[in-house]
């Protein structure tokens, strides 16, 4: 018997930008499926925010505002989504 696994690019879900006020803290869930498993890193200016595949913000202010990009690599090719935050 022949088992043959299917090997999938990551995909990542919707993601919508967010607002949020100072001093909240913001959790910005990337949904990502593929296989093999794909790692997940936040950006932010190119810089890793986060290794996990939520970003989690803790007491933000407008010096957090921007771009942020959630990456899903695996074996098989990579994809990126980008939000905007937006802080009150």
């Amino acid at each position: 018997m022949l088992i043959y696994i299917l090997e999938e690019e990551p995909k990542i879900g919707p993601l919508q930008n967010t607002i949020a006020s100072s001093g909240d803290d913001v959790n910005i869930a990337c949904l990502v499926t593929g296989n093999p498993t794909p790692y997940v890193t936040w950006k932010q200016n190119g810089v890793t925010v986060s290794n996990n595949a939520v970003l989690h913000l803790t007491n933000v202010n407008a010096g957090m505002s921007g771009n942020y990009s959630c990456v899903a690599r695996n074996l098989v090719g990579d994809q990126s989504k980008t939000i905007v935050l937006k802080v009150l």
